[in-house]
């Protein structure tokens, strides 16, 4: 494992390891939690104007 996960549980080394290994899940969950802020934000918005 690489230095940035010293001082990291086990798991938590793993998890950062596999993200090094496949960037292409970085952009995944990138893409996944913008598409979630902006549900909660539509939502919020368009019952307001209701």
């Amino acid at each position: 494992m690489g230095p940035y996960s010293r001082g990291t549980s086990h798991t938590t080394g793993v998890f950062f390891e596999t993200l090094y290994e496949q960037p292409l899940l970085i952009v995944v969950f990138v893409v996944a939690a913008l598409a979630v802020g902006y549900w909660f934000y539509r939502k919020n918005n368009v019952s307001k104007h209701d």
